[in-house]
């Protein structure tokens, strides 16, 4: 490595990795019941409590810059969340997105009788009580 201070930037980087857990791509804000199966959707907590004690644990405070983001179903949850973010950090934090894989093609079934993702992704919305705040 260069001692160049161009790369000391990266001796201050931290990095956190949140396992997919939540079964609902961190939308979710629904507790068990019959409508869900039993199962808690969870994930819009997740994200704020991980947020709440990054900046208890580590610090986070104004003119830090957090980098968002997650890949496939997670990509698709940091883009959900990603305008939400200010509510669950300090004041003054500049926040970037970074995802990949989060999009998916809106487009019909080849076989007519299947269901389409679009309606699929409208049920598990509702089912998992994924709404804007």
């Amino acid at each position: 490595l260069q001692s160049s201070s161009s790369f000391l930037v990266f001796l201050l980087l931290m990095q956190v990795y949140v396992p997919y857990c939540s079964s609902d791509a961190y939308v979710g804000d629904a507790q068990a019941s019959d409508a869900t199966y039993g199962w808690h959707f969870r994930g819009q907590e997740l994200i704020r409590a991980t947020l709440k004690e990054i900046s208890r644990a580590h610090g986070l405070s104004k003119g830090h810059t957090l980098i968002f983001g997650g890949c496939s179903a997670g990509g698709r949850g940091a883009m959900f969340n990603l305008e939400y973010l200010p509510e669950f950090i300090p004041q003054g934090v500049k926040i970037a997105g970074f995802f990949d894989s989060p999009m998916w093609v809106d487009m019909e079934p080849l076989d007519a009788g299947a269901v389409s993702f679009q309606t699929q992704t409208a049920a598990v919305f509702k089912m998992t009580n994924a709404q804007s705040r």
